[in-house]
């Protein structure tokens, strides 16, 4: 989680936002020790898409179910991840990397990851017939290049 939080945190050039939780982030990230803050999902899902993206301070709200949230995405073959953060108790139907906390950083742990249904590539970027997303400034989205030559099959 902290690599994934890591990741996301780096986007953007020269960014330092003073903010309620900005603290709270940083000691998270700097000490293996302390938990995950309060109110916050780490979602992942299958993401077999050439396609790569990586979105910082995005806001969702979802009109059917009166959701809102702000979240980081990352998005890489052949897995995506939502920093998710509700405003209430919108929760979305993806594994969740906090359920698999340890208290020790060392520990392994097997995780789940599933192979079906896989979520469409525009998860979380583009809106449903029953949501507005917004995005922040930093934004990056880039298509891979397709492989060149022959792929050898061991």
């Amino acid at each position: 989680m902290r690599s994934i939080w890591g990741h996301l945190a780096a986007v953007g050039v020269d960014r330092y936002l003073k903010g309620p939780r900005t603290e709270e982030w940083r000691d998270f990230f700097l000490d293996e020790r302390l938990p995950v803050p309060a109110d916050v999902n780490f979602y992942y899902w299958i993401y077999p898409y050439r396609r790569q993206a990586l979105v910082r301070d995005a806001g969702s709200l979802d009109i059917g179910n009166g959701g809102k949230a702000m979240y980081w995405l990352m998005k890489f073959y052949p897995l995506a991840f939502a920093v998710w953060m509700p405003q209430n108790d919108w929760r979305l139907d993806y594994r969740d990397l906090v359920t698999y906390r340890t208290s020790s950083p060392d520990e392994v742990v097997n995780v789940m990851v599933d192979l079906a249904p896989v979520p469409h590539e525009l998860t979380l970027e583009a809106p449903t017939t029953t949501q507005a997303i917004m995005f922040g400034r930093d934004s990056i989205v880039a298509n891979s290049r397709a492989p060149r030559g022959q792929i050898l099959k061991v």
